[in-house]
């Protein structure tokens, strides 16, 4: 029931360093995810036995996380390969990997880039969770207001009952901007601007007549 191959980790690029200007960007590390579920295997011989599945699952949002600017210390970047990603994991009660998989869908307002497989999953962790990943990095700013459903598909193709729909929302990623960490970035910044300041002005009092 299950297909021959299991894509367990993702490795969705390495960071890159960089500076512009006074602010800094420090390298980190390859974001690698866990994946605790595969495509299910179809069988394409006519059906042996009846339908036979469990009663609909029970779907639960355990979290959501949309891309990020990069996070920042005063002025100072700090950048991820992981900052362009976003994740959303639901909870699966009820569910038995020995009867079949589900076909997820969702409804509503949601990025383009939010894309669900058609095809029918097995959940094969032992939290019997499914973790959908995206590309959000022109997108984090747009709202989530949607709903997903999981429904019953056996070995042969043939659909079982749909869940009741989970509610998934969210507002979208927050604005970058000059972040202050402690006070000490804009504290440092003015102080630094101030004194260049005054060295200017003790310059220009020298040289004048």
């Amino acid at each position: 029931m299950r297909s021959n191959t299991r894509v367990k980790t993702m490795a969705l690029g390495l960071a890159a360093m960089g500076v512009a200007g006074l602010s800094t960007v420090s390298i980190a590390w390859a974001c690698s995810i866990g994946m605790d579920q595969e495509r299910m295997t179809i069988l394409e011989e006519e059906p042996t036995e009846p339908v036979d599945l469990p009663p609909a699952v029970t779907l639960r949002q355990e979290y959501i996380k949309r891309s990020q600017t990069p996070q920042r210390e005063g002025c100072s970047e700090r950048v991820t390969s992981c900052d362009d990603t976003a994740f959303l994991k639901l909870s699966v009660q009820g569910y038995d990997p020995e009867a079949g998989g589900l076909r997820f869908a969702i409804e509503g307002d949601y990025p383009d880039t939010l894309t669900i497989d058609p095809h029918p999953l097995v959940l094969y962790g032992e939290d019997r969770d499914v973790l959908f990943v995206w590309s959000d990095m022109d997108t984090m700013y747009e709202p989530i207001d949607a709903t997903i459903t999981a429904t019953w598909v056996d070995a042969w193709g043939r659909e079982g009952e749909t869940s009741a729909p989970v509610q998934v929302r969210n507002d979208g990623a927050r604005g970058g901007g000059c972040a202050v960490a402690g006070g000490a970035g804009s504290t440092g910044a003015l102080v630094l601007g101030a004194a260049i300041g005054a060295m200017l002005l003790s310059r220009r009092r020298r040289v004048s007549p």
